[in-house]
């Protein structure tokens, strides 16, 4: 079974450890574990420091933090569905941490990581994951560009030197910055500017060496030396123990579960999103969203245990090791490696490293996630998509990460919903008697009821003797509100007295509408045909006929034209098929509707049972010629002959009888039989129409033109039967002698 062909929800089939396992082909020669071993290192300043300050702005401890980074990354390096992720606490999770803290007991945050890792575990085994490949790229940028805005924002506090702060919403976050915007101690500010500037010029020119982690150590230095009094990380907020889960919440299982499903949600979301963001940044990059939900889900499970906080992918971490130059999962386990030992010297001078530097570091790798190209990028190819984006990420920075993953994702849908939903009725007026005619195009749903009011108010003021159709054509979903509305507009004509017909139902909205017609309102009054209108209505509709052209060609420049337009520009100037196609004058045979064509493809000719003369100076010369043109002088690479069922020039020639008040075809009929052969010996009209069908394909080669390109392998010659009644089309099989349908599910006798 082919990807395309597998279902998005399925179980992975074997839920043992295999099943948890990630593909480890990775290169593992000395420069490759060497190259890793690098960026993990020189990722340590930046990931430590996004960890330190989401910790921090949570109201968490810096154990609590390091230890999601350091465990979450090596279980994630492990089992994790991406390259090079790392993880840490979560920006998203901020504000439920703190909820359930403060409401809970910090201790409990650890039940309610376990239960967010047993939720992730599960529906990563489940192929949930691959869910994620359906959030819209606008959202994916959008939460990239709100996410960089975030940490920015969060940051510019600290960078500051402002007090201690565990105020997470955005907007009290800017009116503090605003109210103490005077007091800025310079001493943070420099050593911001200072640690930022360093970890972006390292970013830029010395990718390898761990620039963002000497700076903060040198901020730390010059803290001790000089004495300085800014806020350190041992001025964060409380301290988060790490001990054994409390035997049951404080408050209510019920509202603990609410706000432990709130926390999974947020984990995941970022997660989910922090992949989609890696795949779509980095050319290659193909994560396993299952795979990512399955790490995740154990990682969280263990720091569970370990009493910490739960762990999520950020874009910001896995850019940072990618641009040090890691290729593989080696760096981010090794990154895990060095940060276990810079985590207890951390732990140990927390008094000595200053918040600002940190700051600095966050908002250095968060600037290249405000890049505004994807935007414009996004704009010049919808702009609905990039309001979407611009939404997502002004809602994330000012609502929170979750509400502006729903606004996006809301908007997305109703864009895709007002697009596929897009409706119109087409009222035109008859005259000189003819009947009015409303052409319908798109869904009727729930979403067109005020346009059918409209379409039922406009005939109102028509002409009630005229009859009205209702052509639905058009139309190929209906919903309940969509059907009962559309009859209710049926049973208002009928009320008034007006002869209605609803022509062309689809064999789904006929069920439909034939299901909800609990008044008999659609019997005798649905047609197929024109033949079928005219019965309806009473009357023929012949001198009608301009009125109905008129209307269908006013839904081809308002619904089609504008499509086309870039072919109908090339038309102009010439014509190059590359088939062509030869079919009997029936009626019934419609060589586009057959072969999904567009303008310009194929070259049809038409002749009585699709017969072509041989060339002979006894015979006429209009299919020859036709024949001619189209190899000689368009280059056709294709010819088809195509018969068809119950084909009445066929029976013409079986029968060898034509009525006498048809003369020219009499004559025609005489001079056919060098085309098609003797046919009186078929056991039917059918058997009579195949061999003739196969029998052109021998006339064709006796143009010396068809014979010379067959000769050099420039043309195909290809003979086709098209069952009207089964709708189905066959193709002579020449090595079975035998049609056979179009892609062999079944053969019929030639």
């Amino acid at each position: 079974m082919s990807d395309r062909q597998k279902p998005l929800l399925m179980p992975r089939p074997d839920l043992g450890l295999r099943a948890l396992l990630p593909s480890w082909r990775e290169a593992s020669h000395r420069a490759t574990r060497w190259s890793d071993a690098v960026a993990g290192a020189a990722a340590l300043g930046p990931s430590f420091a996004l960890a330190l300050l989401t910790a921090h702005h949570a109201g968490l401890p810096p154990a609590a933090a390091l230890t999601c980074a350091v465990v979450g990354s090596a279980v994630v390096a492990l089992l994790g569905g991406t390259r090079l992720g790392l993880a840490g606490p979560g920006l998203a999770m901020g504000f439920a941490l703190a909820d359930i803290a403060r409401d809970y007991g910090a201790a409990t945050l650890a039940f309610a990581g376990a239960i967010c890792g047993l939720l992730q575990l599960l529906l990563g085994m489940l192929g949930v994951g691959r869910f994620a490949r359906l959030v819209p790229l606008s959202v994916v940028h959008g939460f990239v560009l709100g996410l960089g805005a975030l940490l920015v924002l969060q940051s510019l506090p600290d960078a500051l030197g402002f007090a201690t702060s565990t105020d997470l919403d955005p907007l009290r976050v800017l009116d503090r910055i605003g109210a103490h915007l005077g007091g800025a101690r310079a001493p943070a500010l420099a050593m911001a500017v200072f640690a930022g500037a360093a970890t972006w010029l390292g970013a830029r020119y010395a990718r390898r060496a761990p620039v963002a982690l000497l700076a903060i150590a040198a901020c730390a230095g010059l803290t001790h030396l000089a004495n300085l009094d800014l806020p350190t990380l041992s001025d964060m907020a409380f301290a988060l123990p790490l001990g054994p889960w409390p035997s049951e919440p404080a408050h209510g299982m019920a509202q603990f579960g609410r706000a432990a499903l709130v926390l999974f949600a947020l984990a995941s979301m970022e997660t989910l999103l922090s992949a989609s963001a890696e795949e779509e940044r980095v050319p290659g990059a193909r994560p396993d969203f299952d795979q990512e939900m399955v790490g995740y889900g154990l990682a969280n499970i263990l720091l569970s245990l370990l009493g910490s906080v739960p762990a999520a992918g950020s874009i910001a971490r896995s850019s940072v090791v990618r641009a040090a130059g890691g290729l593989h999962r080696a760096a981010a386990l090794f990154h895990a490696l060095f940060g276990a030992a810079l985590a207890a010297v951390v732990l140990v001078v927390d008094r000595l490293v200053p918040l600002a530097a940190l700051a600095g570091v966050v908002i250095a790798i968060a600037v290249p996630l405000l890049d505004l190209r994807p935007l414009v990028a996004v704009y010049r190819i919808s702009r609905s998509a990039a309001v979407v984006l611009v939404a997502t990420a002004l809602v994330m920075l000012f609502g929170g990460l979750l509400r502006g993953i729903e606004v996006g994702l809301l908007a997305t849908l109703a864009l895709a919903l007002w697009r596929i939903a897009r409706f119109r009725a087409a009222v035109h007026q008859g005259s000189a008697g003819a009947p009015h005619q409303v052409n319908f195009s798109g869904p009727i749903t729930f979403l067109v009821v005020l346009e059918l009011e409209a379409t039922r108010r406009r005939l109102a003021t028509l002409d009630p003797t005229a009859g009205v159709i209702l052509d639905i054509r058009g139309v190929q979903v209906m919903d309940l509100t969509g059907c009962e509305r559309f009859l209710s507009l049926v049973a208002d004509l009928v009320l008034r007295g007006v002869r209605v017909v609803v022509l062309g139902a689809s064999p789904a909205c006929r069920d439909k509408l034939l299901a909800a017609d609990r008044g008999d309102l659609l019997a005798g009054r649905l047609a197929v045909t024109d033949r079928d209108v005219d019965a309806v209505l009473g009357q023929a509709r012949a001198f009608g006929m301009r009125a109905q052209v008129v209307a269908n060609l006013e839904r081809f420049r308002i619904e089609v034209r504008e499509h086309y337009t870039p072919l109908f520009d090339q038309l102009a100037d010439g014509q190059h098929p590359h088939t062509l196609f030869v079919t009997c004058v029936d009626s019934r045979i419609t060589p586009s509707m057959l072969t999904g064509t567009h303008p310009g493809e194929l070259f049809i000719v038409r002749a009585l049972g699709a017969m072509v003369s041989p060339p002979s100076e006894s015979t006429r010369p209009g299919e020859g010629a036709a024949v001619e043109y189209a190899v000689g002088v368009l280059g056709v690479r294709n010819i088809v002959i195509c018969g068809h069922s119950s084909c009445g020039a066929v029976k013409a020639v079986k029968s060898g009888h034509v009525p006498d008040e048809l003369p020219t075809l009499k004559r025609w009929l005489v001079e056919i039989p060098a085309a098609s052969g003797d046919l009186s010996g078929h056991a039917d009209v059918d058997d009579a129409a195949r061999a003739a069908t196969v029998r052109q394909l021998d006339n064709l080669r006796q143009f010396p033109l068809v014979r010379e390109r067959l000769a050099s392998g420039e043309i195909e010659l290809h003979a086709w039967f098209y069952d009207v009644g089964q709708a189905e089309l066959f193709e002579w099989d020449e090595a079975k002698g035998a049609f056979a349908v179009m892609a062999g599910r079944r053969e019929s006798s030639g």
